[in-house]
C-alpha cells in the first residue's frame, strides 16, 4: 500500500438517481406511489403489504393525516394527487422520530413495531423500484454509472474506498460484475455467506492488494444480524423481505436487517462499528476525495464528525471533486472541509457527466 495514492469515494441517494432509485425527499410518496402501481398494474410485486398499512398509521399518528384511510382505495382516480403532501413528509425524519421513541422506550406508539414496519417499507421500495436498473444505450446499453465508474475511472492500481450511505446493491453489484477481477471487501466479520462464492473465496484465500474497499456506513439490502450471537450474515442477490425470514443457524433466533438511521445518535450492531473505523482511517489518508449525490445533512451529524475529525487530521490536502446539481449543496460541502482541502475544487452537475471523459 506504500506509495499508492488512496481514492475515497462517497455515495449519497443522489449517485442512484439515475436507476430510479428514490431520494431522500421524495421517498415517502415514492413507496406509496409504488403501492398503488403494484395494485393497479402489477408492475411490482408486494407480497405483504401490513409495512404499508403500519406506515401509514405512524404517519396518521405522527402529522395527523388520514393516509391508512387513503390506502385502502389506492386505484380511486385521485390517489396520486392526494397523496402529494407526502412529499413533504422526510422519511429520514420519520426513521429519526421512531429511532428515538425506541431508544426512550416511550410506550405512547408501539415504536418498535413501527421501526420494524418502516424498515420493511423502505427496502420493499427500494428493492422494487430498484431492480436491476440499467442505463444507457447501444453497445454499453447494460452498464450504469457505478459500473462505468469502477470499468472505466477508478485507477485500479491505486488504494480505492468506496463509502456509502445506500442501502441499494448497485455499487455491490458492480464491485463485482466488472473487467477487472476484483472485489468489495465490506469489511465486516461474516458468520455465514450465501450465494456469493467471490467473497466466500476471498475469506478463505485472502483479499488482493487491488480490491475495493467497500463501506456501507448505514447498512445494506443483503446484510443480516443475529442479535443474541451478535453475528452478521451476508447474501448476494438475496431480497430483503426473506432476510425477516431467515433465523440463525446457532441460535435459531429470527435474523435483523441492518440498517442505521441517520438521526443524530447512531444505534447499529458492534460489527458495524469496525466498518466506521476503517472509513475514517482512509478518510486520514485520501489523496483525492469524491463525493457523489451525498449532501452531508444536518441530521446525520455523527457521520459529519466522521469526516470532519478524519479530514482534520490528513496532512494530504485532498483534491475534491463534488458531483451534484445543486450548486448551494456545492458550496456547502466546500465550506465544511474549509482549507483542510485543496481549494481547487472539481464540480459536476450529474454522475453521467463525471463518467463522460473517461469511457473508452
Amino acid at each position: 500500500m506504500e506509495g499508492r495514492k488512496v481514492n475515497v469515494y462517497v455515495f449519497g441517494a443522489g449517485a442512484s438517481v439515475h436507476l430510479e432509485a428514490p431520494v431522500t425527499k421524495d421517498f415517502v410518496y415514492k413507496g406509496f406511489s409504488l403501492f398503488r402501481d403494484a395494485k393497479k398494474h402489477g408492475i411490482y410485486e408486494i407480497k405483504d403489504d401490513r409495512p404499508f398499512r403500519l406506515t401509514a398509521q405512524l404517519i396518521d399518528r405522527l402529522y395527523g393525516t388520514n393516509l391508512e384511510k387513503l390506502i385502502n382505495d389506492p386505484l380511486s382516480d385521485n390517489y396520486l394527487t392526494s397523496i402529494n403532501y407526502l412529499r413533504s413528509i422526510n422519511i429520514e425524519e420519520l426513521l429519526s422520530f421512531v429511532d428515538f421513541g425506541c431508544r426512550r422506550r416511550e410506550k405512547w406508539l408501539p415504536f418498535k413495531e413501527f421501526q420494524r414496519a418502516l424498515y420493511e417499507f423502505i427496502f420493499t421500495t427500494l428493492e422494487q423500484s430498484t431492480i436491476w436498473k440499467r442505463a444507457g444505450s447501444g453497445a454499453d446499453r447494460r452498464r450504469n454509472c457505478y459500473d462505468k465508474l469502477i470499468d472505466y475511472v477508478m485507477p485500479i492500481d491505486e488504494v480505492n474506498c468506496m463509502i456509502s450511505f445506500n442501502y441499494d446493491l448497485f455499487l455491490d453489484k458492480a464491485a463485482v460484475i466488472h473487467n477487472h477481477h476484483i472485489v468489495g471487501n465490506y469489511h465486516l466479520p461474516f458468520k455465514h455467506i450465501e450465494n456469493f462464492p467471490d467473497y466466500e473465496d476471498r475469506v478463505r484465500q485472502g483479499w488482493k492488494e487491488k480490491d475495493i474497499h467497500l463501506l456501507k456506513l448505514h447498512g445494506s439490502l443483503n446484510w443480516g444480524y443475529c442479535p443474541h450471537c451478535k453475528e452478521v450474515f451476508l447474501t448476494y442477490y438475496q431480497e430483503y423481505r426473506n432476510i425477516f425470514k431467515k433465523r440463525c443457524p446457532e441460535c435459531k433466533n429470527q435474523l435483523e436487517p441492518i440498517l442505521v438511521p441517520p438521526t443524530y445518535f447512531k444505534d447499529f450492531p458492534e460489527p458495524l462499528a469496525n466498518v466506521w473505523k476503517v472509513a475514517e482511517d482512509y478518510l486520514k489518508r485520501a489523496d483525492r476525495l469524491i463525493i457523489i449525490g451525498y449532501s452531508f445533512p444536518d441530521i446525520d451529524i455523527e457521520a459529519k464528525w466522521l469526516f470532519k475529525r478524519a479530514i482534520c487530521k490528513n496532512t494530504n490536502k485532498p483534491s475534491l471533486t463534488i458531483v451534484n446539481p445543486d450548486k448551494n449543496i456545492k458550496e456547502k460541502i466546500v465550506n465544511f472541509f474549509g482549507n483542510f482541502i485543496n481549494q481547487n475544487v472539481t464540480w459536476c452537475k450529474k454522475f453521467q457527466k463525471y463518467i463522460e471523459p473517461y469511457k473508452p
